[in-house]
């Protein structure tokens, strides 16, 4: 496994340093400022249910669980988020969000609502639909600006299993990250940090769920899930398993399974192996 992500790790130019700064222009961009200036300016509709997190911490599970729900449907990994950012570069000429204030409000909720057109594409009559993609939680300011209404649900898991399970599956150089260890513990760092920054501009709007909760305190966790996301109580998002949609994530096999707890601290199987990832780590 270490050979292998060293070769594919040299086949690509990343840098962390670099990728730090990608983070820290979404906080300076995506601020308070930001909110106020679109205020006036939203779109009302509440059909999104953004889920969102690193990538292996549990977001196919979360939306095969909502997917189940009758008033619910489940988009997949859309792009259509590109949408807003593409109207947004469109004008300020730089990479996003550089300069955001710059864009009219008006025009983004046109960006919005074409967003949201393009969503319920395929999900008839359902009144909330899943926008399944982990790495739009670099955008929640964004959303959360011009959709209010939304829903997000950011999904979490032991930092340790989250970093191993992605060392384990192989993911492009658009997840430069993910190769090597210490790299992938440095970015984690930054993940958490805009986490932070989103929890502190946007108080109690994001709704956490922690996968080792949920899958040992299934119904409870499915309930408050459901709450948040303003639908009644199913039954089916309990039997989430029984569904039949199409997945194209690698958890593809685990979510036509009923929950189970084997991935619950992995990461002490190959305890000897993460020095790299857990330095980097520190005390999360």
């Amino acid at each position: 496994m270490h050979a292998a992500n060293k070769l594919h790790r040299r086949s690509f130019n990343y840098s962390i340093e670099n990728q730090k700064a990608f983070f820290d222009r979404h906080k300076q961009g995506l601020n308070q400022a930001f909110l106020d200036h679109c205020k006036d300016h939203v779109v009302t509709d509440s059909t999104p249910i953004f889920v969102l997190g690193m990538p292996r911490s549990g977001t196919s599970l979360v939306e095969q669980i909502l997917s189940s729900h009758p008033l619910a449907y489940g988009a997949g990994e859309v792009e259509y988020t590109r949408l807003l950012v593409d109207a947004v570069e469109g004008i300020t000429r730089k990479p996003f969000p550089l300069d955001i204030r710059k864009v009219s409000p008006e025009i983004l909720r046109e960006a919005g609502q074409a967003y949201i057109e393009k969503l319920r594409l395929n999900a008839g009559a359902a009144e909330r639909i899943i926008d399944k993609l982990p790495h739009n939680f670099l955008r929640v300011g964004l959303f959360a600006a011009v959709m209010p209404n939304a829903k997000f649900i950011l999904c979490e898991r032991n930092p340790l299993d989250n970093c191993l399970s992605i060392y384990q599956h192989f993911f492009g150089k658009a997840h430069g990250y993910a190769s090597d260890l210490a790299e992938l513990g440095q970015y984690y760092g930054y993940y958490q940090s805009l986490m932070d920054w989103w929890n502190e501009i946007l108080p109690g709007q994001i709704h956490h769920v922690s996968y080792e909760q949920l899958v040992s305190e299934t119904e409870s966790q499915v309930r408050q899930l459901l709450e948040y996301c303003e639908l009644p109580f199913h039954e089916n998002c309990l039997s989430f398993h029984e569904t039949r949609r199409h997945v194209k994530t690698p958890s593809a096999s685990q979510v036509s399974q009923p929950v189970y707890q084997d991935s619950i601290k992995r990461w002490k199987h190959y305890e000897k192996h993460l020095h790299p990832l857990r330095e980097a780590l520190g005390n999360m």
